[in-house]
């Protein structure tokens, strides 16, 4: 079973989130522990280790350490473009 780690900023970026959104991403990430790599999970292109499970018009970006078992969520957020990636490789 994977661990979880979830920055404060990120914590805020999903409580930010409508009702019912907020949700379903704390279930989703939950449920990552146990399935990281879910069918609908997809890699990022140009982003070694890094992966995205859409929700509607979000996204939840995320890593996984497999050799350590510990799964990271870099980014919880709207996409209205591919800005949305870009931001997550400067603030890394």
């Amino acid at each position: 079973m994977y661990q979880l780690s979830i920055p404060k900023p990120v914590r805020r970026q999903i409580d930010k989130l409508p009702g019912r959104y907020r949700q379903q991403v704390w279930k989703m990430i939950g449920a990552l522990t146990t399935a990281p790599r879910p069918a609908d999970a997809k890699p990022l292109r140009e982003r070694e280790g890094l992966y995205r499970i859409a929700l509607d018009h979000y996204r939840i970006v995320y890593s996984i350490e497999d050799d350590i078992l510990l799964i990271e969520v870099v980014k919880v957020g709207r996409k209205q473009g591919p800005e949305f990636y870009e931001e997550i490789v400067s603030s890394q």
